[in-house]
């Protein structure tokens, strides 16, 4: 779908949508993962020595990169141990690159070629790195900083030294154990995305992430339909792959990807127009209250100006007869 609007910028308007509205229509979201912490003790080595290579790695990078006007101090370098441990930064990419599997009575930690759906394996590395950084990311900085240990003198440093995962031998896995969820490889829009709601969090505001696929079953959209399929072929520059020659758009394929995405597009404003009636019932909240305040202003101000009349009066001569009077 080249004209009018195409699908996947709808999707992320109802996404965004979705995220940026108040309160109570960006919290029905689906769940977010959560961290599987009776694994950490079986991953724990493993985590360490790949969080040790790719920081490594990282720092060497930016010390190669380095210039008179862009110079590497500590500070940055702390500033990315910050971030190396969050999986939707692109410090942080190599732990969405991780899967967990099962051999035996061990879990091994393997590295994919790709970046997956950050979910409950992803989350249980994210929490394991946390913890081997933990209050550390400063002596890790200036260790980095200053270059005095080779690559596995760092690795040993870290992992075995500061904290001590490494020591011991990770426990056999329970045979009752219920495996993980197999690798689920993320698309890059959903990356993008995930990045730009982290980055919006970051700045203060909340929202809840809805994925592609999430969206369209929220939106009763099947799955395959090709009036919703993102144009994947495009490719850098513009070029796309030979394919068979194109049918002829006829009035059919133009009524139909029309309503199609008319279906979306009243979807996204349905999701929209939600959260702007809470808003806006809020909103009449705010304004009957502010009446009631206002009123009750006006009453005390009445009462404090009948009361200074009364004062003023009792000051001027006659006084104690107009008090008879009232």
């Amino acid at each position: 779908m080249r004209a009018g609007i195409r699908p996947l910028a709808l999707l992320l308007a109802a996404a965004l949508a979705a995220a940026l509205v108040s309160g109570t229509t960006a919290q029905r979201g689906p769940p977010k993962a959560h961290p599987r912490l009776a694994d950490i003790p079986y991953i724990q080595c493993q985590v360490c020595e790949l969080l040790a290579k790719n920081a490594w790695k990282q720092v060497k990078e930016m010390m190669k990169a380095a210039s008179p006007s862009n110079k590497v101090d500590e500070m940055k370098i702390i500033e990315k141990m910050e971030k190396i441990t969050t999986a939707w930064r692109p410090e942080g990419e190599w732990i969405a690159k991780l899967d967990l599997v099962e051999e035996g009575d061990t879990l091994a930690v393997k590295e994919m070629d790709q970046v997956g759906n950050c979910g409950i394996e992803c989350k249980t590395v994210e929490r394991a790195a946390e913890q081997i950084v933990g209050e550390h990311d400063t002596d890790i900085a200036e260790t980095l900083f200053t270059g005095r240990k080779t690559r596995a003198q760092f690795n040993n440093w870290l992992c075995y030294e500061l904290s001590g995962v490494c020591r011991a031998k990770p426990p056999p896995l329970p045979k009752d154990r219920e495996p993980g969820p197999p690798f689920s490889p993320q698309r890059e829009d959903d990356q993008n995305l995930e990045r730009m709601m982290g980055q919006m969090q970051d700045s203060g505001m909340r929202g809840q992430l809805w994925s592609r696929e999430e969206l369209m079953e929220k939106y009763g959209i099947p799955e395959g339909d090709q009036k919703w399929d993102d144009d994947e072929d495009d490719v850098a520059g513009g070029s796309v792959p030979s394919v068979p020659p194109p049918v002829a758009p006829t009035a059919q394929h133009g009524a139909s990807a029309g309503a199609g995405a008319a279906d979306l597009l009243a979807a996204a404003r349905q999701s929209v127009g939600e959260g702007l009636r809470a808003a806006a019932a809020q909103a009449r909240g705010l304004l009957a209250a502010a009446g009631k305040v206002r009123h009750v202003w006006q009453d005390t101000k009445w009462a404090r100006d009948l009361w200074r009349a009364l004062r003023t009066r009792q000051q001027q001569p006659g006084a104690a007869a107009v008090e008879q009077e009232l």
